[in-house]
C-alpha cells in the first residue's frame, strides 16, 4: 500500500449513535494535516470505506494514557455546557437527583427541563444554558447537603 494513502492520527473517543445502532470512532490529528486527510479520504458523505490499524511504534508503551489524562484536567467551568450536561447524565448520583434510573432517562428529563431537543442547544446565552447552570448548582448543593434532602426534590423544582 502506498504511504500516500496512510494517515496517522490519535484514537480519541467512541460515540454511540443509538438511533442508527452504530458507533463512531473519533480520531484526532493536527489541523495542518487536514487537507492531506481530505485528499486521502475524500468527502465524508461519500461513505468511503477505510481500514483502521494500530501503528506499532518502537520503544513506545503499548498503552499511553498521558495525553488523555492531560486533556481531562480542564476545569469544570472551562467545559462546554453540552459536555457538562452529558457528563452529569452519566453519573449515577445525578440520575438519582433527576429521579431517574439511567443515563438515557436523565438525559431525557434534563432536555425536557431545559426545553431543548439536544444538548447541543445548551448555550451560555440561552434560557437552556442559564437553566443548566442553575440545575447543576442545585445538584452540587444536593450532593453537599444530603441531610436536607426530602424525597425526590427534582420533580417540582425544574419545571
Amino acid at each position: 500500500m502506498s504511504d500516500a494513502l496512510i494517515l496517522e492520527a490519535e484514537y480519541a473517543d467512541i460515540k454511540t449513535v443509538k438511533t442508527r445502532k452504530v458507533v463512531q470512532l473519533v480520531f484526532e490529528m493536527p489541523i495542518e494535516r487536514f487537507e492531506a486527510a481530505v485528499d486521502v479520504l475524500g468527502n465524508p458523505t461519500a461513505q468511503t470505506r477505510v481500514a483502521i490499524a494500530r501503528l506499532a511504534i518502537p520503544d513506545a508503551p503499548t498503552v499511553n494514557k498521558a495525553p488523555a489524562a492531560e486533556k481531562d484536567k480542564r476545569r469544570w467551568s472551562e467545559l462546554p455546557l453540552p459536555q457538562q450536561a452529558g457528563m452529569r447524565c452519566a453519573e449515577p448520583k445525578f440520575q438519582e437527583f433527576m429521579n431517574t434510573n439511567s443515563e438515557a432517562n436523565a438525559r431525557s428529563h434534563l432536555l425536557s427541563s431545559l426545553r431543548v431537543s439536544s444538548r447541543a442547544h445548551i448555550r451560555p446565552d440561552s434560557f437552556a444554558g442559564k437553566k443548566w447552570i442553575e440545575i447543576d448548582q442545585e445538584y452540587l448543593n444536593w450532593l453537599k447537603y444530603p441531610e436536607e434532602r426530602t424525597g425526590k426534590l427534582v420533580q417540582g423544582r425544574m419545571s
